[in-house]
């Protein structure tokens, strides 16, 4: 049997050892978590600016392409599956111009979508990227993944002319310097 006086000085060393070893526990697990928060923390601001270097180059060449809200194409197309492609198809269709008609009063919005095909075309921008963007990823899904013939059909029917062809080389094109660009921010 021990003493009462030695179980005291026990209970106290046992406690003193188990205070000191959540202290040595303790410091570098908040360390960690500290570290661990700035890690995350940067990571969310380049994640920020990669987004926000996107939108600005973009709204710069939907200026160029002489849209009346290049701002909000810009964020419109960032939201599709494909920016550069939308972003692309876009400026080809329509400079980025959500309220222009086109073929003889026949093509609506920025992407200009066909009403006759394919229903009534959304006055929203949102809207209008998100019937766009049915009706291509239809078409490439048809097509077993052929982007080329896949813009083609968008532009030129079921059964498009050569001149489709080189429209889809152009946006093509176009999809693949926004694309490249957007990996420099990346980097």
């Amino acid at each position: 049997m021990i003493k009462k006086k030695s179980k005291t000085k026990l209970y106290a060393k046992i406690m003193l050892f188990s205070i000191s070893s959540l202290i040595m526990l303790a410091v570098p697990l908040q360390i960690f978590t500290h570290q661990n928060t700035q890690q995350l923390l940067t990571a969310e601001h380049k994640v920020k600016t990669m987004q926000q270097n996107k939108e600005q180059f973009l709204e710069n060449m939907f200026k160029e392409y002489q849209s009346p809200c290049p701002k909000a194409m810009a964020k419109t197309v960032l939201k599709t599956s494909r920016p550069a492609l939308y972003a692309s198809l876009s400026m080809e269709e329509s400079g980025g111009d959500p309220n222009a008609i086109g073929d003889g009063g026949k093509s609506f919005g920025a992407f200009q979508i066909q009403a006759q095909h394919w229903g009534p075309v959304p006055r929203q921008l949102d809207g209008q990227a998100a019937k766009a963007q049915k009706i291509l990823e239809g078409h490439i899904k048809e097509t077993k993944g052929n982007l080329r013939k896949a813009l083609a059909m968008y532009n030129g029917g079921d059964r498009p002319p050569k001149k489709s062809y080189a429209y889809a080389d152009r946006i093509i094109s176009r999809a693949h310097i926004i694309n490249k660009k957007f990996k420099e921010f990346s980097a």
